[in-house]
């Protein structure tokens, strides 16, 4: 047999493909902003927001080109791809050739995820959620807020070129299972025939193009290489007899087929799409691992082990949940093939001969059981985490109504909506913290500190917080919020001692130096406060914020000329903002500067006309500054 050429051709495109991605980071890391990540996934971000990004305009450019020339994006410039075909090398290399595992509904998998991922945002926004929110409103509950999709806009550059990547914890498990695992289980590019999303929408589109393998059969003389070369699972022996050409949609046009025909008879080329293309004789029955009914319990098991992995602990990604259901069902299924079969195997392992166990068998069904109780387990804990988010997103309070109000004062089915939470989220925590799961839910105790404090009880919320801070070390914002709701609890030493102590652990908390200046203004300390800011302005004096209020407090003491300095420099750093032109102004007319102080307001107005804080002030200046200095104000 001949050895194909095109897979060190594949592999060094491959290469060039993993070296133009590193190429991407670095640029970002040096420069501080990038095009937004050429990844098909980021295409959801701009169907759901209206966010266009280099992402959805690769993944349209992707779908013509497959509509043109075929699947071959599929086979030569997918990083995925890529590890799949080096998984497969290394296997051939150990002696195992991957088997193809081929069902008759989890090939649909794929269909199934591009639907959701691509079609459905829009459907639910223009047709469904309206629809039951006319018929049936507890329905279009459960399926959350909606948002008026506010058109396109342009987000091909992107400064936080990473915030939609999961980390290395997560990058690593998804590679190895979505990678290594599905190809020794399912076959070569296992993950792209049952689990990917793209390949969903790519499938459809290969049926329409011309472009495809094609076949003289008066070359061919049936030895079969074409098919144990292809690595994309394509029976491409039975195609070419029957239709002169390779039809499935699942070939990738990774030429192997074409590398390895010992007379040449396989070429890529341009001819009639496999939707108009006829079987020149009568097609043989496709072979499947699986009865009908065993298809459908090892659909159902992929379904519920989906569900089940998905966003569990709040880490697990789509794409891996949908590669880790995929190696759960195929262990499942031959766990229960072993309590059913004289005869099982996994590759080059037996498992069961003649009806007795072998010690590996034993193993695996041991370790399948495991799975399958760890799944079970999973799925449990994220029921728990899902019923506690769906009841958190009922809690509509803002930020400032929780803080300013006094603790149960908020409306009785928002207190209620935060207790049901909290009762599935305390479920869903670690076992060590009185729940049932194995790890913590990252950023979990947050959010019921928030709901703790919706429910009335501050002193709760104050409690979680000083423990995930405990956990994760010194953090501006929690430490501001522990303080406010240590005050809530009718503790304000307490909460003037957390500001107190963090600020001389780290003086460059910021968060905290503003709540302790405004607490030490409450209490008449106006002095401390304005000299607790100064050294904010002096420490970052690029902080806006710090500068506004430094300017507020300077203003509030009578330091005029101060304050406008203050105001100056921070419109000078962060351009024209309403509320600091509203307070520049301010400041310019009780320095006596009305005319000056004016064109400020006005100008306030201009970029905030909805501001009723604004306009009331602006016609306030208008009748005191004019009658003072009418010619000022004109000029």
């Amino acid at each position: 047999m001949k050895r194909s050429r095109m897979g060190r051709r594949r592999a060094f495109v491959l290469i060039l493909v993993h070296v133009a991605m590193a190429v991407h980071i670095v640029q970002w890391a040096l420069s501080g902003k990038t095009i937004s990540p050429v990844e098909p996934s980021e295409a959801m971000q701009t169907l759901e927001t209206g966010r266009v990004n280099a992402g959805f305009l690769f993944f349209a450019a992707a779908i013509v080109a497959t509509l043109v020339l075929g699947r071959f994006i599929c086979g030569w410039a997918c990083h995925l791809v890529a590890l799949q075909d080096l998984c497969g090398w290394m296997l051939k290399k150990a002696g195992v050739r991957p088997r193809p595992f081929r069902s008759r509904l989890l090939i649909w998998v794929p269909v199934a995820f591009a639907f959701y991922m691509f079609f459905w945002p829009t459907l639910e926004r223009t047709v469904v959620h309206p629809l039951l929110l006319a018929t049936w409103p507890a329905a279009a509950a459960w399926l959350g807020p909606q948002t008026v999709f506010p058109g396109f806009t342009d987000h091909l550059v992107e400064e936080d070129f990473w915030q939609t990547f999961p980390g290395v914890a997560v990058a690593i498990p998804f590679l190895l299972i979505c990678g290594f695992a599905t190809v020794y289980f399912l076959g070569s590019k296992g993950f792209c025939t049952y689990g990917c999303p793209y390949g969903g929408i790519f499938r459809p589109v290969d049926r329409l193009s011309p472009a495809r393998i094609l076949a003289d059969l008066s070359l061919c003389e049936k030895c079969g290489h074409c098919t144990i070369n292809c690595t994309s699972n394509v029976r491409v022996h039975e195609e070419i007899q029957l239709y002169s050409a390779v039809v499935d949609p699942g070939c990738m046009k990774c030429m192997d087929c074409v590398s390895v025909c010992p007379n040449d008879a396989l070429s890529y080329g341009f001819g009639t799409s496999s939707l108009f293309r006829r079987a020149t004789g009568k097609r043989p029955g496709r072979t499947y691992d699986l009865t009908l009914p065993g298809e459908v319990a090892v659909a159902a098991t992929f379904l519920l082990s989906f569900l089940a992995w998905r966003g569990s602990y709040r880490l697990v990604p789509m794409l891996m949940a949908i590669g880790l259901a995929l190696c759960v069902t195929y262990a499942l299924h031959r766990a229960w093939l072993l309590l059913r079969e004289k005869r099982v195997e996994v590759h080059l392992f037996t498992l069961k001969d003649g009806g007795r166990w072998r010690p590996l068998g034993t193993t695996f069904f041991g370790l399948s059981v495991v799975t399958l109780l760890l799944t079970l387990h999973t799925g449990w804990v994220r029921l728990h985490l899902a019923l506690g988010d769906h009841h958190d997103g009922r809690v509509a309070v803002s930020r400032a109504a929780a803080f300013g109000s006094a603790p149960g004062s908020l409306p009785e089915e928002y207190r209620q909506a935060a207790d049901r939470a909290l009762a599935h989220y305390r479920k869903a925590r670690s076992i060590a913290r009185g729940g049932l799961g194995l790890v913590d839910t990252p950023d979990l105790g947050v959010r019921m500190a928030w709901l703790e404090l919706v429910a009335g009880r501050p002193d709760r919320a104050a409690a979680a917080l000083e423990e995930v801070l405990r956990e994760q070390g010194p953090d501006d914002d929690l430490i501001a919020d522990q303080s406010r709701l240590l005050r809530l609890s009718g503790r304000p030493d307490e909460a003037k001692a957390v500001l107190e102590m963090a600020l001389r652990a780290d003086p460059d908390l910021l968060q905290v130096r503003h709540e302790l200046a405004a607490s030490l203004t409450a209490t008449g300390q106006s002095a401390r406060a304005i000299a607790l800011l100064e050294e904010a302005v002096e420490r970052h004096p690029e902080d806006t914020v710090s500068r506004g209020r430094l300017a507020a407090l300077l203003l509030t003491a009578g330091f005029l000329d101060e304050a406008v300095l203050q105001l100056r420099t921070a419109l000078e750093n962060s351009g024209d903002r309403p509320e600091l032109l509203h307070d520049l102004a301010t400041a310019l007319f009780l320095r006596g500067d009305r005319g000056e102080a004016l064109r400020t307001m006005e100008r306030a107005r201009e970029l905030a006309p909805g501001d009723p804080v604004i306009a009331e002030h602006l016609e306030t200046m208008r009748r005191q500054g004019i009658g003072v200095d009418r010619g000022e104000a004109d000029g």
